[in-house]
């Protein structure tokens, strides 16, 4: 019976540990921010949800919607969280979404950042992103839920081999 829960507990620690290792919105700790495959430019036209939601014009002439958030609550509702990206009407970025269409997805994990208020006379080669830092990869999680995987079922092989011990000591 010991065994068994044990197992259980390590199964689900193991859940857990990779559901946490996965690519998460709110979790940006590592400092990296992210570059989006579908970066582009524009300008902030309007905002709202406390300037969480964007309605932008790209530097191509296109009218896009850009998510800093992905508490989309109701109208007048306070949701937020800490990884939210709220932007300037009127203000440029180099948008950098964790999606590639709209409405986008993004936040303060990605490498979505400012620029100056016109465009650049000299045009970058479409989907060309700037090299502001390496992408996060993803492969650091998984290590470390392995590694905590590992930890757990040596913890448990121990904990049986102690039990096991115990019970023939007990016996004899």
């Amino acid at each position: 019976m010991i065994v068994v829960t044990v197992l259980l507990t390590a199964a689900h620690l193991f859940v857990l540990s990779v559901g946490a290792a996965s690519p998460a919105w709110a979790s940006c700790a590592a400092g990296t921010p992210r570059l989006s495959d579908a970066a582009f430019s524009g300008t902030v036209i309007q905002t709202t949800r406390a300037g969480r939601i964007a309605q932008v014009r790209t530097d191509a002439g296109l009218m896009v919607e850009v998510r800093g958030t992905d508490a989309i609550d109701p109208p007048g509702g306070g949701a937020a969280t800490s990884v939210d990206r709220s932007y300037v009407t009127g203000q440029r970025y180099e948008f950098h979404p964790i999606n590639s269409t709209s409405p986008y997805s993004d936040n303060n994990c990605t490498a979505t950042h400012e620029l100056p208020a016109s465009p650049s006379t000299s045009a970058a080669p479409a989907g060309a992103v700037s090299s502001a830092a390496p992408a996060e990869s993803p492969i650091l999680g998984w290590v470390i839920a392995l590694g905590a995987l590992g930890g757990v079922i040596v913890l448990t092989c121990v904990l049986v081999v102690r039990v096991r011990r115990r019970r023939s000591t007990n016996l004899t």
